[in-house]
């Protein structure tokens, strides 16, 4: 009588063994710091990137506006917005002063034909803007335009009017602070500062 014996295969099971998934673990565990890390700085870099992008974008547009304006349209600088001769500032040699500056410009009113249009900047808010109206000035026909955005705050405006000789024209001033902040968070933060000199070609 004969039997058949079957050979039974025995089957391997793959799989990792208690200490193998300790040193796993163990490595997750070192590197998931790092990578954190890592990412975190790549975010707060680009909020950073982000936030001097927005403030120069802001700063840029509201000093080509008042450079453009002032070469283009101004002739002659005054304290009030009267224009009237005594108050007519930087037209002799030396410093002159500081602060609000009114700018009489070289555009003839339609209805008056006359040069009797002013504009001045001012800070409201912390929002920089043009004031223009004509002479004399009701306050309801007074333009106002916003040249920065509440998204920003400009801090530090200043006008300030020189003049080196009588036949030199004045040397306009301006210099102010733009900061862009989403949070308060200092990385979501960032602060411009804009100088420059312009001089009053109209004159």
């Amino acid at each position: 009588m004969f039997f058949k014996i079957k050979n039974l295969k025995s089957k391997i099971i793959s799989g990792f063994t208690l200490i193998e998934m300790v040193v796993v673990i163990g490595i997750i565990t070192l590197a998931l710091p790092a990578v954190f890390a890592i990412v975190f700085s790549v975010l707060r870099e680009q909020a950073k990137v982000y936030a001097i992008k927005q403030a120069r974008r802001e700063g840029d547009f509201a000093l080509d506006s008042i450079q453009n304006t002032i070469k283009n349209s101004a002739i002659g600088i005054f304290s009030d917005f009267s224009l009237t001769p005594a108050k007519e500032v930087c037209n002799s040699p030396g410093p002159g002063p500081s602060g609000n500056l009114y700018f009489k410009s070289k555009i003839i009113d339609p209805i008056t034909q006359q040069q009797d249009e002013w504009f001045e900047y001012v800070l409201t808010s912390n929002k920089l803007a043009s004031y223009s109206g004509s002479i004399p000035t009701n306050p309801n026909t007074t333009t106002t335009v916003n040249l920065t955005t509440p998204q920003v705050t400009v801090t530090g405006f200043m006008f300030s009017c020189s003049r080196a000789s009588t036949y030199s024209p004045a040397l306009i001033t301006i210099y102010f602070d733009v900061t862009y902040s989403s949070s308060s968070f200092q990385e979501n933060q960032a602060t411009l500062h804009y100088s420059t000199q312009i001089k009053l070609t109209n004159y």
